[in-house]
């Protein structure tokens, strides 16, 4: 009879793996290793990279005011974490880590695109202008450098849109992680067409009226399901590695500095009016 109720139990009981494999993670192959000095450092790095790269941006950020300043420094965190996960990214999956597994891993990935976009967009205008003012730029160079932008955000997000549809199809069991990257992966699939319309037509995608609205629509359910997401895994009782709580604050950070920043511009035109 005991041994009966010991097997009944144990059919009752789903197996460790089965329930590791429905949240993504296996116990022998985890998504990610523990947290160590190098990380950190390379990181810093990273962080050194992307400021470099900004003092070359029009302007440079030497030229700004001490807010402007704080505020490039402090949204240059977020795309550095990203930039960091991709160059590792090889080294882990080469020693058999399962990154990027949870979704947290996802939006770290993402984030380094970001970071990737940034310091190309930063170069392509550096090698296109040079030394040359902004403010005495010709109509064939802006053109040129509307061209290569478009480029840059058509290719970056539609890396980044792919990235997000994959993770939306590899994320079973987890609803409110799917529903942030379906909402994230139209996001930037209309980003990717906006930067085809404009390579062709030299006008925005957004300049129409229904994707304005679509897009407007689309930009604040991601913040809202990036939350609730969050709040679902901080509340339950699944054990989910070190990367996943990092990218998600990383890509909440992220979206915090850009809503902060349009704020700040907003204020700023609303004082010149």
């Amino acid at each position: 009879m005991l041994q009966r109720q010991r097997e009944g139990h144990a059919a009752a009981t789903p197996e460790p793996v089965v329930v590791q494999e429905r949240y993504g993670l296996l116990p022998d192959l985890p998504s990610a290793p523990r947290l160590r000095i190098a990380h950190i450092l390379l990181w810093m790095a990273c962080v050194a990279v992307d400021l470099a790269v900004l003092r070359l941006a029009p302007g440079g950020v030497d030229s700004m005011g001490a807010r402007v300043q704080a505020m490039t420094v402090a949204s240059s965190l977020a795309p550095s974490l990203g930039l960091a996960a991709l160059v590792i990214l090889p080294f882990w999956r080469r020693a058999g880590y399962r990154f990027p597994t949870p979704g947290g891993e996802w939006l770290l990935i993402i984030c380094g695109l970001y970071g990737v976009y940034g310091a190309l967009s930063v170069l392509t205008y550096r090698a296109i202008v040079g030394s040359e003012q902004p403010a005495n730029l010709h109509s064939a160079t802006i053109t040129r450098i509307i061209e290569a932008h478009a480029v840059i955000m058509g290719g970056i997000m539609t890396i980044a849109a792919a990235l997000a549809w994959m993770a939306f199809a590899r994320l079973k069991w987890r609803t409110a992680w799917r529903c942030l990257f379906f909402v994230l992966a139209s996001l930037m699939t209309l980003y990717a067409l906006s930067a085809g319309l404009e390579l062709i037509k030299q006008r925005h995608f957004f300049d129409f009226g229904p994707p304005r609205v679509i897009m407007r629509a689309v930009q604040y359910c991601v913040p809202v399901a990036l939350v609730i997401a969050i709040l679902r895994d901080l509340f339950t009782r699944r054990r989910l590695p070190w990367t996943h709580w990092l990218g998600a604050a990383a890509f909440a950070a992220h979206i915090g500095i850009i809503v902060v920043e349009a704020l700040l511009r907003s204020r700023v035109v609303v004082k010149e009016l």
